[in-house]
């Protein structure tokens, strides 16, 4: 997903940090400064919604930014919170904080 913008959605993209068959998940910044300081986050971002010639998956869209909605109510201690979601220009998102450390692998 080399085609994402160094700026997305108010964030700035930075280095990856995994790829899988729908998504890519970075490392970026926030640029709405809470606090007077931009904070770290991960944000993922899908493959567009759609091929050059086909029209918005506009339902699968719709689906997951409202799954994501009912998601970001919940607060435990294993969740890593979502800070933010939407789509932007065919793509969705999701961003969370960013957990330093390995992964679950």
């Amino acid at each position: 997903m080399s085609d994402v913008p160094a700026t997305f959605a108010g964030y700035r993209i930075g280095r990856q940090l995994s790829v899988d068959t729908v998504s890519t998940t970075y490392r970026a910044t926030s640029q709405r400064r809470s606090g007077g300081q931009s904070r770290p986050v991960a944000v993922r971002i899908s493959r567009p919604l759609r091929d050059d010639d086909e029209e918005p998956d506009a339902a699968t869209a719709s689906a997951f930014i409202s799954a994501l909605t009912d998601v970001v109510a919940v607060t435990h201690p294993a969740f890593v919170p979502i800070l933010d979601a939407g789509e932007v220009d065919d793509r969705v998102y999701v961003v969370t904080e960013q957990i330093v450390g390995p992964t679950l692998d």
